[in-house]
């Protein structure tokens, strides 16, 4: 019974002196660097470019190469079907949008603002009826000279009628039809080249801005802008101040443009948005080095103590 009593009492002293060791160690180590960096020349890196990024920004954004880099690249990555599909329509449409533009002396940067807004689909309603390629408010597309919704007599009336002399077809040839000419992509554009001209004179041809009061009104752009405290404020001073939906809008804007703008590489896969850089680490000096500072690294980093 003696023997049993002292083999515990001698566990209990081994324990409290462990106790008591440790927590001295922490004491030590909280009055000193808690962790220590192992340091490993530079010898042992040697840095190599495999690929060189080779994307190429339109004249227009170049300056905001910077600013949006990033999200051209996860956009790019993750919407390429919805980038194919508006790349294979454009050659349609943007022609004769270029044709108009130039009259206007307007940036052929803009052109994408159809995609944007309709997908080249000339019947394509908003929620709050914007319509047609460029989805124009009827308030607007009538200040800048477009029918909306008129009634007009049916040129073809009398010869249909001709044509289908018997009641029963006759009926069914309307006398009058109703034109919206934001449905008509010659005369829209037109439409939306006078108004992107008259923003450019507006916001001192900052492009971007331009792009998102095409979005949001120039009367939100104005407020936001007032809002920053600067006069002559840029998208990017003044976008903390406008819809998310807008500055997305210009995020897309850029993006369609620099992806047209590099299709063939991007379609190819070879489209590079940043030089590529691979490190490769010399394993045998950097065991070494770890097998030298492993017992300092064990007892000077907390994370290691068991």
């Amino acid at each position: 019974m003696k023997t049993k009593f002292v083999k515990i009492a001698s566990i209990v002293l081994i324990l409290f002196v462990g106790m008591s060791v440790s927590a001295n160690t922490r004491t030590n180590l909280s009055d000193t660097a808690l962790m220590k960096s192992v340091y490993i020349p530079e010898t042992i890196y040697k840095t190599t470019i495999v690929k060189k990024a080779n994307v190429v920004y339109p004249g227009l954004f170049t300056p905001h190469l910077s600013n949006s880099l990033s999200y051209v690249e996860n956009f790019s990555n993750n919407r390429k079907k919805y980038l194919t599909i508006l790349y294979n329509k454009s050659k349609d449409f943007f022609p004769q949008v270029s044709e108009v533009f130039e009259q206007y002396n307007i940036p052929q940067e803009f052109k994408v603002l159809m995609a944007i807004e309709s997908g080249f689909n000339a019947n394509a309603l908003s929620p709050v009826g914007a319509l047609g390629y460029w989805q124009f408010m009827s308030t607007t597309a009538k200040e800048y000279g477009l029918k909306v919704n008129m009634k007009v007599r049916n040129i073809n009336y009398k010869y249909t009628a001709k044509k289908y002399r018997s009641r029963k077809y006759r009926n069914r040839v309307k006398k009058y039809v109703y034109v919206d000419d934001r449905k008509d992509l010659l005369k829209s554009t037109h439409a939306a080249a006078k108004y992107l001209k008259d923003r450019c004179r507006e916001l001192n041809n900052d492009w971007l801005l331009v792009a998102a009061s095409y979005n949001c009104g120039i009367g939100n752009v104005r407020k936001a802008i007032r809002k920053s405290g600067i006069e002559c404020a840029s998208f990017w001073e003044v976008q903390q101040f406008l819809p998310k939906e807008t500055r997305n809008y210009v995020m897309n804007f850029i993006t369609l443009n620099v992806i047209f703008e590099n299709y063939d590489s991007y379609e190819q896969g070879t489209l590079c948005f940043r030089d590529q850089i691979f490190t490769p680490v010399d394993t045998e000096i950097n065991n070494q080095l770890c097998e030298e500072n492993f017992s300092t690294c064990m007892t000077e980093v907390p994370c290691f103590r068991f």
